[in-house]
């Protein structure tokens, strides 16, 4: 929580795994096998609840550390410009 070193890894981490989740189209919530049997009925993560879970449990920290506030508000705009869709604006 006091080092800004891993707080900016961590950064770069959410970053990139926010990075994967905007170019690719989310997965289906069904899962067949390969003779076309149903074999899971998933409850799939939207991309708007993922973000918030990854940007609100960071906003404390982030919120009290300059260093880490000005990345992720880098992180945020650039995530910004390479959305596809209206939901990951």
């Amino acid at each position: 929580m006091n080092d800004p070193f891993t707080a900016s890894n961590c950064i770069d981490w959410l970053r990139a795994a926010m990075h994967e989740l905007i170019q690719h189209a989310p997965p289906e919530a069904t899962r067949y096998d390969d003779e076309g049997q149903l074999r899971v009925i998933a409850m799939p993560l939207s991309f708007e609840l993922f973000a918030s879970s990854v940007f609100d449990q960071s906003r404390e920290y982030v919120a009290t550390d300059v260093n880490a506030a000005l990345k992720m508000m880098a992180v945020m705009g650039e995530l910004a410009l390479k959305a596809r869709t209206t939901e990951q604006r």
